[in-house]
């Protein structure tokens, strides 16, 4: 009874609580970034007649360092400090393509990569840097400053025009459900319930309750193992179309200026799709585990 009652609190802190909790604050990440982003399509450009406190974007490039906590940028018209101190640093992985919209036949897009500013050594000279947030003005010069909450620093390859776009799109790769914590919760659970498993069977040899808690080890790979994977097969190919979804939607928001393409039809398809992939992965797994419960009972018997 003392195991089992080990295997069922394992399992709802492992398996349930602690993804959930990492899950949540993955998404609040995730939004942070498409706020801040989505924000920016609709602000003004940084100009010469900009004031303290307005909301702004600007693309620049890196040309040198002011001292340890902040870097000069140069954009076309003017010289801007960014105050990196304590701050963190988005910066994507591949070479920025405006004109990368369908994705059907390509692969998906990678995750950007969040840099700490005091991790990184080194800044290759004229690297293209992407600014947006509340700005200031100190001794004539704009400044940027990662401390405060709206403020986005993005180093990038390829278009401009492209980045805004591409930085929702990889802000949810990186912090989608597979790419979180969650993972090693999940690992340490299998590993957990594997160990209870042992225990079981020095007392009681081979019993069902050593079988339960072994499948129960087993629980995140059940997903990938036939009859389930039918339902896992299409839970990915709907997450596909909801990248696909999302990747458009957005592709034609940035491009138009901040301009909504129907966003209510968008949301609504979007909710459909996202529902039925989370409900194709959840019959994946119980599909299976009940499934392996009825041959483990069989041959208990």
């Amino acid at each position: 009874m003392i195991l089992f009652f080990w295997a069922v609190l394992v399992s709802l802190l492992f398996f349930i609580v602690f993804p959930a909790v990492f899950s949540l604050l993955s998404l609040i990440e995730y939004r942070k970034i498409r706020r801040i982003v989505v924000r920016s399509a609709a602000a003004d450009f940084l100009s010469v007649d900009s004031k303290t406190g307005e909301f702004c974007r600007v693309f620049g490039k890196f040309d040198g360092f002011k001292d340890d906590n902040e870097i000069w940028i140069r954009s076309e018209t003017l010289l801007i400090r960014a105050r990196l101190k304590d701050g963190k640093i988005i910066s994507l992985p591949e070479k920025v393509n405006k004109n990368k919209r369908g994705l059907w036949g390509n692969r998906i897009p990678g995750s950007l990569k969040i840099i700490k500013w005091k991790k990184l050594n080194t800044l290759a000279s004229g690297i293209q840097i992407f600014l947006c947030g509340t700005v200031k003005k100190s001794g004539g010069v704009f400044v940027f400053d990662t401390c405060e909450k709206n403020t986005l620093v993005v180093f990038f390859e390829g278009e401009a025009n492209g980045v805004d776009r591409e930085l929702v799109v990889q802000a949810k790769n990186r912090y989608s459900y597979f790419q979180s914590p969650s993972i090693s919760s999940l690992v340490a659970g299998s590993l957990l319930l594997a160990l209870i498993s042992v225990f079981e069977y020095r007392f009681y040899g081979f019993s069902f309750m050593f079988f339960f808690y072994l499948l129960t080890a087993a629980a995140p790979i059940l997903f990938f193992v036939p009859p389930g994977c039918f339902f896992m097969i299409l839970s990915y190919n709907l997450k596909y179309a909801v990248f696909k979804l999302r990747h458009d939607y957005y592709f034609h928001y940035f491009n138009s200026g901040g301009v909504k393409s129907d966003p209510r039809r968008y949301h609504r398809k979007l909710r459909i799709l996202e529902t039925v992939a989370v409900e194709a992965s959840v019959a994946a797994a119980l599909v299976n585990f009940l499934v392996f419960l009825a041959l483990i009972y069989f041959f208990a018997l």
